[in-house]
């Protein structure tokens, strides 16, 4: 959408390397790349819908050469932002339609939908190594035409071949390693493995590269004398209790008292507030506005049997069920 001569605001040509311009280019049959492109798309469709495709290449030719195609224009209405800048909201707002576009756009789906009910499409697996499904002709030819608008070296086929065989699907790829290993550490789980049976691993699958290690062990805090906490431990409570049953029940277990007991950002129970010493013979369910859930998370604060704070504790999970 930028003439050659676009410049930024401050004078500096926008088209400035590595900025490469793309340059429109004409529809021209006596061209093997543009005829092969046409011709190997063509094929991948016929395939993928199932119908016979058309091998006569001269009269591909000349249906070609009936085809007038209008000259291109750059749409006046697609927004390019070029300050940056601009915020997310700015880019946002650019783009945005009005009613009556996202109206016509979805009408639009709606009609295509209808046409094809009932058709089913057959979807084409890459394959690189075929000489017959057209797909690297497809890739060279469709290629090509982008180096030619931004003024790239064309390649041929062998050497296209050649990439496309080194790319790496690198979603799926990742995602099942991942997902594998990830499952063997769950098997750990269950067996009850030591830390020494379990293994943190990285990975390149492009080099290709997979360094595996024991894990270190999780930093463990002190709270009091025998009493120790990791980042991922959590106390569990069972049993709808009574607030006063509830501060016993880690008096006596973890001889802590607590000092506050907080559900998302309600402060249920403070030593701080003398009046919710009236909340002790209530239920938790009542404090808490127990509805259908299993268990209720809890952040609570506490200080020793000698009144001294304890810096952290896990949180703490309430179990409405005994």
């Amino acid at each position: 959408n930028f003439p050659i001569d676009k410049k930024n605001e401050d004078g500096s040509l926008f088209w400035s390397l590595p900025k490469r311009p793309p340059l429109p280019v004409e529809l021209d049959i006596k061209d093997p790349t543009h005829l092969d492109f046409i011709v190997h798309t063509s094929y991948l469709f016929a395939n993928v819908f199932q119908v016979k495709p058309d091998k006569d290449i001269e009269g591909i030719k000349a249906v070609l050469s009936q085809i007038v195609l209008p000259p291109f224009k750059p749409r006046e209405d697609k927004f390019i932002e070029t300050d940056e800048n601009a915020t997310n909201q700015d880019k946002q707002n650019s783009k945005d339609l009005n009613d009556e576009e996202y109206n016509a756009l979805v009408n639009n789906l709606v009609q295509v939908a209808e046409k094809q009910r009932g058709k089913q499409l057959f979807p084409e697996d890459f394959e690189k190594d075929s000489e017959t499904n057209h797909h690297i002709d497809f890739i060279t030819a469709a290629s090509n035409i982008r180096a030619q608008q931004y003024g790239i070296q064309t390649v041929d086929r062998l050497k296209t071949k050649g990439i496309a065989g080194k790319i790496i699907p690198a979603m799926a790829t990742s995602t099942a390693v991942i997902a594998g290993l990830v499952s063997l550490e769950l098997v750990k789980i269950v067996k009850g493995c030591d830390l020494s049976g379990f293994k943190n691993t990285w990975m390149n699958l492009a080099l290709p590269y997979l360094a595996i290690a024991e894990p270190a062990e999780c930093t463990k805090t002190k709270i009091i004398d025998g009493l120790e906490v990791t980042l991922w431990d959590r106390w569990e409570v069972r049993g709808d209790l009574a607030l006063g049953q509830f501060l016993n029940h880690f008096k006596k277990t973890y001889k802590l008292n607590p000092t506050a007991i907080v559900k998302n950002t309600d402060v249920v129970y403070s030593t701080l507030f003398p009046e919710h010493k009236k909340r002790i013979p209530l239920k938790m369910s009542k404090l808490l506005n127990k509805n259908d859930e299993e268990f209720v998370d809890l952040t609570m604060s506490f200080v020793t049997l000698n009144d001294k704070d304890v810096d952290f504790t896990p949180i703490v999970r309430l179990f409405w069920k005994k």
